[in-house]
């Protein structure tokens, strides 16, 4: 392999890398703006998959009703990992 080769391939792997980092910082920052966002109302659902419908929060805590009959569980605000705008139906609405 003469220089031009190697010095290409390296260029390739940088490319590559820089590429990688990028999307990686952009689903952050996507993830933590979704967080941010989060209000009364919302259905969540948080990493363990618990689901449920945020009765109040503060900046790093969510209290989600879940399950029905007013059970309340609070969440750490960076364990959410999915919201919807407007809540499911619980199984008492049904």
């Amino acid at each position: 392999m003469d220089t031009a080769s190697i010095i290409f391939i390296i260029a390739v792997l940088v490319l590559v890398g820089i590429l990688a980092i990028w999307a990686v910082c952009a689903r952050q920052k996507q993830v933590r703006k979704m967080q941010e966002d989060i209000s009364l109302g919302d259905s969540v659902e948080t990493v363990g998959g618990i689901r449920g419908i945020v009765v109040s929060f503060t900046e790093a805590e969510l209290t989600i009703e879940s399950g029905g009959k007013g059970s309340e569980i609070i969440v750490a605000r960076s364990s959410v990992t999915a919201v919807a705008r407007e809540p499911r139906p619980t199984q008492l609405e049904k």
